[in-house]
């Protein structure tokens, strides 16, 4: 592994002589991951350490299919990033066997919900997706979005204003947590 250089690694948690876990956090650069396992108690963890996607067995051969396209996807997003040298306005969110292509002008907020996410956007929507609020926090572009709870992504246009612990947003309040609360108000708040 050290030698080559690996575009995909299919990874269980129970191995031989170290857990799956342990070895992605082997890499210092890990190449895409996909787990696939017995056992549904790791997938919060698998998707902290960036796993593209968690298969759990048995699964189905469009089951297998999806995540792949998940992957492919996501390259083909980041080669057309990296060869046009361009920001694209929007994001492809997978769910429900579609792709939805958001803009990021119409993300009000992004929620965590255990392995799943869930775009709150301005026109009333709420997608739920397989994906981590760390993965989002390198696609999201920086100058329109800020984490400010381990929960929580909030698109910084959306924010009205500040209120003690809380941020608000229209109708909704968004907790901030005390490690992102510098930052929110440096990044949100200061002129």
């Amino acid at each position: 592994m050290n030698n080559i250089n690996v575009d995909l690694i299919f990874v269980d948690i129970q191995m031989p002589e170290m857990s799956g876990l342990d070895f992605i956090r082997t890499f210092k650069s890990p190449p895409e991951i996909i787990i696939t396992t017995a056992y549904p108690d790791y997938a919060l963890e698998g998707f902290e350490l960036n796993v593209v996607d968690y298969l759990l067995k048995p699964f189905t051969f469009e089951r297998f299919t999806a995540s792949i396209n998940k992957l492919r996807q996501n390259y083909l997003v980041n080669e057309e990033i990296s060869d046009e040298k361009k920001v694209l306005p929007f994001i492809l969110i997978h769910s429900e066997h579609k792709i939805h292509r958001v803009y990021f002008e119409n993300i009000r907020y992004v929620e965590s919900k255990r392995e799943y996410v869930v775009f709150n956007l301005f026109d009333g929507r709420k997608i739920l997706a397989l994906n981590s609020l760390k993965k989002l926090e390198e696609l999201l572009p920086k100058d329109q979005f800020a984490r400010v709870h381990r929960s929580y992504i909030v698109g910084i246009n959306s924010v009205d204003c500040l209120s003690g612990k809380n941020i608000h947003m229209g109708e909704d309040k968004i907790p901030v947590g005390a490690v992102y609360r510098d930052n929110v108000i440096n990044r949100i708040f200061s002129i």
